[in-house]
């Protein structure tokens, strides 16, 4: 697992860059906030690194490679590739310079806006989308984003077709969450600056545990009178099953959750993510060059164009290949990501590898210090009780079908799982295909509105959400 680790981190060491693309087009800058833009640059991070622990790598050549450009068997530049390019240049109708509460105007809304403190002392930015209609539902719906992303992910294909936008239409007061490590919460009044690495010491786990907390109860108190759920998807599907299998006493608080690509158990996981973790668990293989791992990669995983597979997290989960809108494509890409520790990757990665459902692995000895015992403890999904529905698709990477299996078998309160049968859906189409609103959202207003009909839930008592929560081992 320490190779696992050490690979990873190696590739994902690049946070806050701005890169150009060099292809034979004019060249454009994205800037990524985050962790990584593109294969080639982590990779040449790998090359910087290995350099200077040469000694970790038993059999790896000491090879300068040159990564002035692409890999030249990627596919050719096509027309989509242009047009994106042109959009990106001349910032044509682009929301690429608007943050989240100026698209929510933008897109005809009101909002508001809060900054919330965890008891760690991250401050977390919160965003309320109010409904325009007068009949107002008194139930409220916090949507948590996924992997490497911000609030500003559910709102990108725009009014009619977002799933805060229909939710505000029919008279939900609508929260949208950012979580730490987002460029909206990267401020702490704890002592380590975000510039520092002890400050992104953090995986979905303190999300749960943490700011997951924060939130609702902030939420919770200015929704006195309101039936509370809970939408998240990927990473915000992880943090609710952490915080409810954490702090038992949070399923008194959601009259049920809808879980959209849900990441908790990984062992049968696709694309680069299990690439990287059968690259580490080969000791007799030495780490190729730079060149041979990144030509590998981009061959084997990319389904769409250059441009889109640039971006980390479309490359991650597969290239975004159902996304054809030109202009939507272009917001991705200026959008995303927003933000997110290594450690959180590398959490996903121990998934991966164990197939449990688990705290983070430190190794056997800092296990034994932290945990009281060789291995994390796993969490305990029989102890979750809120009404749950999930959502997933066949054809997305991450979430393979035998893992969303284990995943019902363990949660003992499945209510519902809609399993998307159309080829080339994948993890992130789940918000920004054109297709979700037939596919995805109809379902979710379903749900919601047979909730409408079942009897109100008791008055939440401000004693369940304490500052010193009560954990359950």
């Amino acid at each position: 697992m320490l190779r696992a680790l050490t690979l990873f981190i190696i590739i994902l060491n690049n946070f806050r860059h701005i890169d150009k693309f060099h292809s034979g087009c004019s060249a454009n800058e994205i800037q990524t906030n985050s962790i990584i833009s593109t294969l080639i640059r982590y990779m040449r991070k790998f090359r910087d690194i290995r350099q200077q622990s040469r000694n970790s790598f038993p059999g790896t050549t000491e090879e300068t490679v040159s990564v002035n450009k692409l890999p030249e068997n990627i596919e050719s530049v096509t027309q989509y590739h242009i047009s994106i390019e042109r959009l990106l240049q001349n910032n044509v109708e682009l929301d690429n310079k608007m943050n989240t509460t100026q698209l929510i105007k933008s897109h005809g809304y009101r909002k508001r806006s809060y900054d919330v403190e965890t008891i760690d002392g991250h401050i977390l930015k919160i965003h309320k989308i109010l409904p325009w209609v007068r009949e107002k539902k008194n139930q409220a719906i916090i949507l948590h984003h996924g992997l490497l992303g911000s609030a500003e992910d559910w709102l990108l294909l725009g009014p009619g077709k977002a799933l805060p936008y229909l939710l505000a239409d029919r008279g939900y007061d609508v929260w949208l969450l950012n979580a730490r490590g987002s460029k909206y919460s990267g401020l702490c009044s704890c002592a380590h600056s975000y510039k520092q690495s002890t400050y992104w010491n953090f995986s979905w786990h303190e999300m749960g545990i943490y700011d997951l907390p924060a939130s609702i109860k902030f939420i919770s108190r200015r929704s006195a009178n309101s039936d509370l759920f809970y939408i998240g998807h990927s990473m915000g599907a992880t943090a609710l099953l952490v915080l409810l299998s954490t702090y038992r006493q949070y399923n008194h608080m959601f009259k049920a959750a809808i879980l959209l690509a849900p990441l908790a158990f990984m062992y049968n996981s696709k694309g680069p993510l299990r690439h990287i973790v059968e690259l580490s668990n080969r000791p007799d293989l030495p780490i190729k060059s730079v060149r041979e791992i990144s030509r590998i990669m981009i061959k084997k995983y990319c389904r769409a164009s250059k441009m889109s597979c640039a971006n980390p997290l479309l490359l991650l989960t597969n290239g975004g290949i159902n996304i054809t809108d030109a202009m939507l494509m272009a917001n991705i890409l200026t959008h995303v990501p927003a933000g997110g520790s290594m450690k959180t990757m590398v959490h996903y990665l121990q998934l991966i590898e164990s197939g449990h459902f688990r705290r983070f692995d430190y190794g056997y000895s800092r296990n034994h210090l932290k945990y009281d015992g060789a291995l994390p403890p796993a969490y305990n999904l029989k102890g979750i009780s809120v009404p749950i529905s999930l959502f997933t698709s066949e054809s997305d990477w991450l979430t393979q079908e035998l893992d969303v299996k284990k995943l019902i078998f363990a949660l003992k309160n499945v209510q519902f799982h809609h399993s998307v049968k159309r080829n080339g859906f994948g993890h992130m189409d789940f918000i920004w295909s054109q297709s979700a609103g037939r596919l995805i959202y109809r379902h979710v207003m379903n749900i919601l509105e047979e909730y409408k009909c079942k009897p109100k839930m008791p008055e939440r008592k401000s004693s369940v959400i304490h500052t010193k929560l009560k954990q359950v081992t």
